[in-house]
């Protein structure tokens, strides 16, 4: 029996959606593009590329042609929306990169080889490429990445982000890749209700085993003991508690879900512990007028256009299944007479006379 699935209709995107980076242009301050990018850059990874500007512009118009399938907006945006799009890319290279190294190394490491986190051992590597990639390609990568001059130039970046994350300047989370949006959407899920933004700040800033102690319910107010991923986490996450307090008063129970504003002049500058996505939907639980039409209430609006839509082509497969029955029972009983009509005619050839 043919089943009907209706894919999903493509969300649209509009200038709003975008947020400023500087003098670097703009890009999407959502977490689902930024997760359909990396997903088409899998798909599309097909050379030998050490670095962003490695990659070429004609995959970059692939990718970007693909993308337009997943995604609607004004044309005369476009643009815009490619330029939002090349800035998704370049700010998660490194970290698509990284990934592709940490897949490699724990695949070679359950066939047997040995060695730490901060010295790879790229020819044993070499032999396990990560998915999406191609054995020869990855390869290459390695053995670029296999030399003296890489080497240095990786543990120098990697002694200058522990330098500027002791100067409590970057903001560093235990999240994984989804954005700060999803995390919510996910924590609401699992909680039945909305999540406040200090669960939500800990759920992705503090360690591990802090995180489940935290949710067992065995630390008090304080936190005494817990631990966060960085110190600049831990005086984020105070400096916001104290202007709580102060603001809506000692009894917790009163205080609202979140206050962005109040984040945002506690932590002095936007942005901090809450990435690209939009700061009143993650710290207050309800998007801005200002954010872009691919946020949670429009994500919720197109669920539901596919949930109804499914369900009047599940209504139409019912009625196709019961006329299917319908007909065979006729066609039976059409068969049926049609038998009796012959056996009448010619007599039952297994019962001569």
């Amino acid at each position: 029996m043919l089943k009907i699935r209706l894919m999903q209709p493509r969300l649209m995107i509009t200038l709003r959606g975008l947020i400023s980076i500087g003098s670097g242009g703009s890009m999407f301050a959502n977490g689902k593009v930024h997760r359909a990018i990396r997903t088409l850059f899998n798909e599309c990874f097909d050379g030998a590329w050490a670095t962003y500007r490695d990659v070429p512009k004609e995959l970059l118009d692939r990718m970007f042609d693909r993308f337009r399938t997943r995604y609607n907006w004004d044309q005369a945006n476009d643009e815009a929306i490619r330029e939002g799009f090349e800035n998704v890319l370049k700010d998660r290279f490194a970290d698509i990169m990284s990934d592709y190294r940490t897949e490699s190394a724990k695949k070679a490491r359950v066939a047997g080889f040995d060695f730490p986190d901060d010295r790879l051992d790229f020819e044993a590597m070499s032999k396990f490429p990560p998915r999406f990639v191609h054995s020869d390609i990855w390869e290459e990568l390695c053995m670029g990445w296999n030399t003296e001059a890489w080497k240095k130039k990786s543990v120098k970046g990697r002694n200058n982000r522990k330098k500027v994350d002791n100067d409590d300047v970057i903001s560093r989370h235990t999240g994984g890749s989804r954005g700060y949006d999803e995390h919510r959407i996910i924590l609401e899920r699992a909680l039945g209700r909305p999540p406040t933004f200090r669960e939500l700040f800990l759920a992705t800033h503090l360690t591990k085993e802090s995180k489940k102690i935290f949710w067992d319910g065995l630390y008090d107010e304080s936190l005494d003991g817990a631990e966060f991923c960085t110190a600049r986490s831990r005086k984020a996450y105070e400096a916001y508690e104290r202007s709580m307090l102060e603001k809506y008063g000692e009894d917790v129970t009163l205080h609202p879900v979140g206050d962005a504003d109040l984040w945002e002049r506690a932590q002095g500058r936007r942005g901090f512990g809450i990435g690209s996505s939009d700061p009143h939907f993650i710290v207050n639980g309800t998007p801005s007028s200002s954010s872009g039409s691919a946020s949670y209430a429009e994500y919720q609006r197109s669920q539901e256009q596919v949930k109804n839509l499914q369900a009047q082509v599940d209504m139409l497969q019912n009625r196709v299944e019961e006329a299917q029955q319908q007909v065979r029972e006729e066609m039976k009983e059409e068969v049926q007479r049609q038998i009796t009509e012959l056996l009448k005619k010619f007599g039952n050839p297994g019962n001569p006379l």
